[in-house]
This record gives C-alpha cells, structure tokens and sequence, in this order.
C-alpha cells in the first residue's frame, strides 16, 4: 500500500511540477482559443491526460534498464564471476523498488527479476538475505518448477533455521510434489530434523523411503524358493532278501 501511494504521489508531484509553467506560458493562448470555456478546468483536463502518459514513459524507463541489467547479471554468471553478477543484481533490485514501475507493469516485472535471483541464488553460494526472500517468493509463485523446487529444497535441508516463510514453502512443495519419490524424501528428511508434527509432515514422515504405492512399483521381487530334495531312507537293519 504504501508503494502504491509513493508511486501515485510522485507522479502527481512530477505533473503539477511540470504544469505550473506550462499553464502560465499558455495561458495567453488558451483564453484566445476558448473565451468561453475557464482557463483553469483546460488545464486540469491536460493534466489528467498526461499522467497516464507520464505513468508509460516511467514504466518504460524502469522496465528497460531493469532487463538490461539482469542480462548484464547473467552474461556474469555464465562466465562464473558470481561477485560482479549479484552487483548487477542488486542494482536491478534496488531500481525496481523505485517509483518508476506503475501497479500493472511491476506485476510482469516481477516475475522476470525473480526467477534470475532465484535462480542465481540456487547456482551458488550466495549468502544475501534480499536473494534469499526472491527464491522462496519464486517457488510460491511456481511451485511446478521441478528443478528449482529440488534445489532449494537441498539447500533447505543443510540449514540449520528455517523461518516461517520457508515452512510455508515446505507445506506447498509437500502437496505439490506428494507422489515424487526423490523430492519426497528430502521432505520427510526436513520434516524429521526441523521436528514439525502437522498434517504435512505427518503425512510424510512414516514415508521417508518415498510413497507406499512407489515403493510396490520399485520393491525387487524376491526368488521363489525350491523344494529341497528329500534325502534317501536308510535303514539301519538290513533288509532281509528273497531265498
């Protein structure tokens, strides 16, 4: 809500900044063009025009030099300086939290930033909190990603804390990836070791080997067993012969 109001401020303050000028300087013009019509409410309608227009523009701006600067990340990455690629990451996100992205444009925006950070943070090592918050976010907005789901979820397993943001994902990813055998173990394992007892982690804890009907299908058959072989009667007097 209060990006909200920032943004909507800003533009508003950007306009009238603009319009104090202007309307002096066209004034003259206006009165001669309309007499009949105030000088005042012509100006008014101008700027209800041009915030929408001024809203484009700032949209625009942000929106090319946020991609810019998550190619620059990337190309970064792929060439494995992990420190001058999360420098380039930081700046996008820092730009993105500006006044510049209007309500709807800040939507699409943010599922391109988040699914580089994410995936950057899940590559390596990285320690940034900011990093940390966009993987988890990327995984509640696509908690079909198999792959990222199964990284973070290693990852998750190796920490020693997790926060209620990340039992949140934990218990999404438990509903989603329910029948999967590899990604079920790792569940059951957290589950066990952060000593969760709700209804997700009950569900999972008793198949820490992966579901029941998973565990049918890949069972080894065990061989049939042969009959033995009975073993000759010996008698201990001898059998008498026929004279």
């Amino acid at each position: 809500m209060i990006w909200i109001l920032r943004n909507i401020g800003v533009r508003l303050w950007i306009t009238t900044l603009f319009f104090i000028p202007l309307g002096f300087y066209l004034m003259p013009w206006i009165t001669t063009l309309f007499p009949d019509i105030n000088p005042a409410w012509i100006l008014l309608a101008m700027m209800a025009g041009f915030i929408p227009v001024l809203g484009l523009l700032l949209d625009m701006a942000g929106k090319n030099a946020v991609t810019s600067l998550i190619k620059e990340g990337q190309a970064w990455e792929r060439a494995g300086i992990n420190t001058k690629a999360e420098k380039k990451y930081n700046r996008a996100l820092r730009l993105y939290d500006t006044f510049l992205f209007g309500l709807f444009s800040a939507r699409r925006t943010t599922r391109k930033i988040l699914a580089a950070l994410a995936r950057f943070k899940l590559n390596t090592s990285v320690g940034n909190e900011n990093f940390n918050l966009a993987a988890a976010m990327y995984l509640k907005m696509n908690p079909g990603d198999e792959a990222m789901a199964e990284r973070w979820l290693q990852q998750a397993q190796k920490s020693r804390r997790l926060n209620t943001l990340d039992q949140e994902i934990l218990t999404l990813l438990a509903e989603t990836y329910y029948s999967h055998k590899a990604l079920s173990a790792l569940l059951a394992d957290i589950f066990q070791k952060s000593g969760r007892r709700d209804y997700a982690a009950k569900n999972f804890i008793p198949r820490s080997r992966g579901p029941l009907h998973l565990q049918r299908l890949t069972r080894r058959p065990s061989a049939p067993r042969l009959p033995s072989r009975a073993k000759p009667f010996k008698s201990k007097s001898p059998i008498p012969r026929p004279r």
